[in-house]
C-alpha cells in the first residue's frame, strides 16, 4: 500500500510526500532495496534544506584619519573652486560626524559661495 501511494505521489511530482511513503515501507520492511533507492533519488531531488544566509557584516566606521582626509578633500575642492563637489564632501563628513566643527564651517561657507554665484 505504501508503495503505491509512493509512486503515485512521485508520479504527481510531490517528491515529499512520496518521501514519506516510501520511509514507511522502509520502517515496514528495512531491506526494500527499491525504496532505499528512490529515497535517495528524491531526496537529491529535493535537496538538503537551505540554510538562511548570515547577514552581511556591517560597514566600520571610518577612523578619525578617515574623516581628517575627507575634510583636507574638502577644503581643497573648496580651494578649487569646485564647490558643489566640495559640499558634497563636507555633508559626507558631517553624517559621519555630525559634530565635525571644521567640516560645518565650510559647508556654510560653501553653501553661501553656491548662492552667490546661482543669483542669489
Amino acid at each position: 500500500m505504501y508503495m503505491r501511494q509512493a509512486e503515485t505521489y512521485a508520479g504527481q511530482k510531490k517528491y515529499r510526500e512520496a518521501l514519506n511513503s516510501y520511509q514507511m515501507v522502509l520502517s515496514l520492511d528495512p531491506s526494500n532495496a527499491v525504496a532505499s533507492m528512490q529515497i535517495a533519488n528524491l531526496s537529491a531531488k529535493i535537496g538538503a534544506p537551505k540554510k538562511p544566509t548570515p547577514p552581511p557584516p556591517k560597514p566600520t566606521p571610518p577612523s578619525a584619519q578617515e574623516i581628517e582626509s575627507l575634510y583636507k578633500k574638502g577644503i581643497s575642492l573648496f580651494a578649487q573652486e569646485k564647490y558643489d563637489e566640495a559640499l558634497k564632501v563636507f555633508n559626507k563628513i558631517l553624517a559621519l560626524n555630525p559634530n565635525h566643527a571644521g567640516a560645518k564651517n565650510y559647508k556654510m561657507k560653501t553653501e553661501a559661495r553656491l548662492k552667490k554665484l546661482r543669483g542669489g
